[in-house]
């Protein structure tokens, strides 16, 4: 068990404040108020520290590695070579769908509206 807190202020000793709960529920608490990172936080232009945008990420994962090398996207977009390989590996902006997965279609379709 956890001692885990309302006020998300590690030094706080009030009791009104805490509450235990395992592991999985203090990751819930943090999920809800926004300061989880990963899945469950805020994610793709949600998350401050985004520097792609949805329509970036969806290009990149429309194309084929074959067609262009990360580093050339990188250059492209102004952005490191490790946010271009996260993203167009699902590893990060895990909000938009990737290939062949429920709702790409969709995304794609949006995109080539212009929309």
């Amino acid at each position: 068990m956890h001692v885990c807190h309302r006020c998300d202020h590690p030094a706080c000793v009030r009791p009104s404040h805490l509450f235990l709960g395992s592991h999985a529920d203090n990751m819930r608490d943090a999920a809800g108020k926004g300061r989880k990172k990963g899945k469950g936080g805020p994610g793709g232009a949600a998350n401050g520290r985004a520097r792609l945008t949805a329509p970036a990420v969806l290009r990149l994962r429309a194309q084929p590695y074959r067609h262009r090398t990360d580093t050339s996207w990188a250059e492209d977009l102004g952005v490191s070579v490790s946010a271009v390989h996260l993203a167009r590996t699902g590893r990060t902006w895990a909000c938009l769908p990737m290939p062949g997965e429920p709702g790409w279609e969709d995304a794609v379709a949006v995109l080539d509206r212009g929309t």
